[in-house]
């Protein structure tokens, strides 16, 4: 299962996360988010790093690539599927699909060209809410395309994910309930969460 641990915006600290073995880490570029690091400089990481982006023009997207090294990018706004499909002939995309009813996996079955599906809570605020929604919409989906999971993923889920099942499910992101502060990683309650998932 793919672990991805979201909104890091020291360089410190996630690299302290990244030696726990996981295997995505999130920075953001929107700039409306108390986590965003478009001028932070992560050094040394070697577990592939994911841009998160909202409504961004794609040059922007292609020069944060290039500054960061990114390995994925991830789409959290009102992105196309065609501009999803675009951006994924040069780097794998992850397009984030705000969950509410059952019609919202009919809007992610759109997105039919990208490397990931990331299913979270539905808002009219953009980046992520921290909280969940009903996984058992899920099952109305019915495309093709892995997925992940967010939104309000905290340290005592770790059974309903254990016992969740879909063929298609690959991973989960998690971020604020894993934090001391916006951004800051509690590195032992990560590391304790994964003995418990893995």
């Amino acid at each position: 299962m793919i672990i991805k641990v979201c909104g890091l915006i020291e360089n410190e600290n996630a690299l302290e996360v990244s030696e726990l073995g996981v295997d995505l880490l999130g920075i953001n570029f929107y700039r409306d988010s108390s986590r965003y690091i478009e001028e932070t400089v992560f050094e040394g990481i070697f577990t592939p790093i994911v841009g998160v982006f909202v409504n961004s023009s794609y040059d922007y997207i292609l020069e944060m690539i290039d500054k960061h090294n990114l390995s994925y990018v991830q789409l959290h706004g009102d992105e196309t599927p065609e501009f999803a499909s675009m951006l994924n002939e040069e780097i794998p995309v992850i397009k984030a699909i705000g969950i509410q009813t059952r019609l919202d996996m009919e809007i992610a079955e759109a997105y039919t060209d990208v490397e990931y599906l990331l299913f979270d809570k539905k808002s009219k605020m953009y980046g992520g809410t921290g909280n969940k929604f009903d996984w058992s919409l899920i099952a109305e989906y019915k495309g093709d395309v892995p997925f992940m999971i967010a939104g309000g993923i905290a340290p005592e889920d770790y059974e309903i994910i254990n016992n969740f099942t879909h063929e298609l499910f690959e991973g989960i992101d998690i971020n604020s309930q894993f934090e001391t502060s916006p951004g800051i990683k509690n590195v032992s309650l990560i590391e304790a969460f994964l003995t418990k998932v893995r």
